[in-house]
């Protein structure tokens, strides 16, 4: 079953929210409006970056997520701080492999921000 909803749906984990997901942008703007303060969310991913706890970190780059997909006046201020804690959550990686992903995709973000 989950090869044949893979085949036709692409990925499925059992979630059926996630059977046919809105785009990232569309709930990422939704949810920023109900927030109604991205000044709010960049502080508080701020703090969680700050614990340096490896959920913290993850955590923080969700929330910066918010900002980045929702296109808003922060997007940019988002993306500074994303490669930051992409660069802290790849220290604190010890697989080789993800570390890279990581580490590029801190460098990507920078090259965004121009």
């Amino acid at each position: 079953m989950r090869d044949i909803l893979r085949r036709y749906t692409g990925w499925y984990d059992g979630n059926p929210t996630m059977l046919f997901p809105s785009t990232r942008a569309a709930v990422s703007s939704e949810v920023l409006a109900l927030i109604g303060d991205s000044s709010a969310v960049l502080a508080r991913a701020d703090e969680l970056a700050a614990g340096g706890e490896v959920e913290e970190l993850q955590l923080a780059l969700h929330l910066l997520d918010l900002l980045v997909f929702g296109s808003g006046p922060d997007a940019q201020e988002a993306r500074r701080r994303k490669a930051d804690v992409l660069e802290l959550r790849g220290k604190a990686e010890r697989s080789f492999v993800a570390r890279n992903v990581l580490r590029s995709a801190a460098t990507i973000e920078r090259e965004q921000v121009g």
